[in-house]
């Protein structure tokens, strides 16, 4: 009996050659890549995938995955039969082609989105299913990322999912328990007690408050800001002798005397740059200092004269302040009581993006996190699709949850009613895993090594080129320092001769010209090399 699972190299069926046993589909969400695995056995000779080839997996002809071939492992089971172990990736592999060095400034996500798939994306992809957002992201920067880590660092930042489809198109949306999705995806049943569309002996609900974040500070980069001679706290009153005055902020020197101003009691300073401007030709000397602490960290202005005392100083410009901002939940702390968190990240360069920080984590997080898992036989479930959770036994009614991992294995591949097994994972909003860990690590990593926009980029090619070479042998006669010449018996004595054999002769039958102690001497030696370092008599 035919299978109702399909799986296809191209058009290609090699459905016949699979070991239904092993088939194992994995779709996820957001932070991992999907993946597919089944063994091909070596009967009647197989066509097994090469690298890259494109992989589909069809249910009752609906296609339910797709990829390519991303590794292969040849084994011998029993010591007979020749099995080959086929791993697949989703088209995630494809997005990660190429890394991303872009910075986005005042843009809708949706628009970010569709930049980065027609810029980085092999041909093919496209954004139909991109939701715009609505709203502006005020700066995002991508330091040489790979396209899926940038998509799910821009979702993050604005508490939104992400994943590729089978055809290719990307879905972008916001997804939470509070407010519901913007993916007009529902699930074709719900979660209950009586329908029986899934195994309830399966059903686990975890319900945790342990990831719980009501109270969020966001530490970011630096901003400016444009204080003026009548808003500046740097006003100081001038003190005989006193060259140096140290400042609150230190100052945008891009351009000084428009930038960064000084005046003495209204009269603008002209400035210079402490250590690299000749003093004799400026009023004042400014530092930027080392960052911190007043005993030499400060920013500070030097006069290079002394201005005397009494006189009002005034420094302003544009300011550079360090980015903190504060987002609460109320409603939550009320619930629950204050649990606070921080987020570190230089790159937020304005109050704006500290702001839309903060929201994201506290949508993501302000409230007890459900995490369903169930499995079906019922086919139709897929990874974005909202689902809700109706239960009297457990109490829970009209609870949305988001579908974010499906893994089906085979549990009868010749039913076409119960073809494949579907264990589900849909959660309210999200949890911390280490994959979350370890990727809030890497895009911290990065930041902290971020490559500055005017960077020049050498583009190294490998060029191959042949090269031939006709080489010219001359043999020249010449002159070595050794003459051929017989060996005199009186030297053969002198050399150890029959006692210990002579080093100038190398055919005696044991001897081989080594001095061994067996040599006979020979009335008549034949001519052997003689080195010319000295004369011979």
């Amino acid at each position: 009996m035919a299978s109702p699972i399909q799986v296809k190299i191209g058009s290609t069926d090699i459905s016949s050659s699979i070991d239904w046993r092993t088939l194992d589909i994995v779709s996820v969400v957001t932070k991992e890549r999907g993946s597919a695995k089944f063994d091909i056995l070596n009967i009647n000779n197989p066509q097994i995938p090469n690298f890259g080839d494109s992989i589909k997996i069809y249910y009752n002809a609906t296609l339910i995955w797709a990829g390519v071939c991303t590794e292969k492992e040849i084994v011998i089971a029993g010591g007979i039969l020749q099995r080959i172990h086929v791993t697949c990736s989703d088209y995630g592999y494809l997005l990660d082609s190429k890394v991303v060095h872009k910075t986005y400034q005042n843009m809708d996500p949706a628009d970010i989105v569709d930049d980065l798939i027609t810029n980085f994306a092999p041909a093919g992809f496209t954004t139909n299913n991109v939701k715009r957002g609505n709203f502006l992201i005020a700066s995002i920067k991508f330091n040489y990322e790979a396209l899926t880590k940038c998509l799910e660092s821009l979702a993050k930042t604005i508490g939104w999912d992400w994943y590729v489809d089978v055809n290719k198109d990307v879905h972008f949306f916001f997804a939470t328990t509070n407010t519901g999705s913007s993916e007009i995806n529902p699930a074709p049943f719900n979660i209950d007690d009586t329908s029986g569309n899934i195994l309830w002996p399966t059903l686990d609900v975890d319900m945790s408050i342990a990831n719980l974040k009501n109270s969020i500070y966001v530490i970011g980069g630096t901003m400016f800001r444009a204080n003026t001679s009548g808003n500046t706290p740097d006003v100081y009153t001038t003190v005989a002798g006193q060259l140096t005055y140290y400042l609150t902020y230190p100052y945008d020197t891009t351009t000084l005397g428009t930038t960064l101003k000084v005046t003495l009691d209204g009269a603008t300073q002209s400035i210079g740059l402490d250590g690299q401007t000749d003093p004799g030709t400026v009023n004042v000397l400014y530092n930027p200092g080392s960052g911190g602490g007043a005993q030499g960290g400060s920013p500070f202005i030097k006069f290079t004269s002394d201005p005397g005392a009494g006189h009002t100083l005034k420094v302003f410009g544009n300011a550079s302040l360090p980015i903190v901002a504060h987002l609460t939940s109320p409603a939550s702390i009320t619930s629950y009581g204050e649990y606070q968190d921080t987020i570190v990240d230089k790159q937020i360069k304005s109050v704006q993006e500290a702001q839309a920080r903060a929201d994201a984590e506290l949508i993501q997080f302000d409230h007890p996190v459900y995490d369903v898992k169930f499995s079906t036989l019922v086919s139709g479930l897929s990874i974005g699709q909202t689902i809700f959770l109706n239960s009297a036994l457990l109490g829970i009614t009209n609870y949305q949850l988001l579908i974010r991992r499906v893994e089906m294995t085979c549990y009868s591949p010749t039913d076409t009613s119960k073809g494949l097994m579907f264990q589900v994972e849909a959660l309210g909003s999200d949890n911390v895993t280490f994959n979350d860990i370890m990727m809030t690590l890497l895009q911290r990593s990065l930041a902290d090594n971020a490559t500055p926009d005017n960077t020049i980029l050498q583009e190294v090619i490998p060029i191959s080129e042949s090269l031939e070479i006709a080489d010219v042998v001359t043999i020249s006669a010449a002159k070595g320092p050794y003459a051929w010449a017989p060996v005199a018996a009186a030297l053969q004595s002198a050399e150890g001769g029959e006692m210990y054999g002579s080093f100038g002769y190398g055919s005696f039958a044991l001897g081989g010209g080594l001095p061994y102690a067996d040599d006979a001497p020979v009335s008549t030696p034949p001519p052997v090399v003689r080195w010319g370092f000295f004369t011979w008599s």
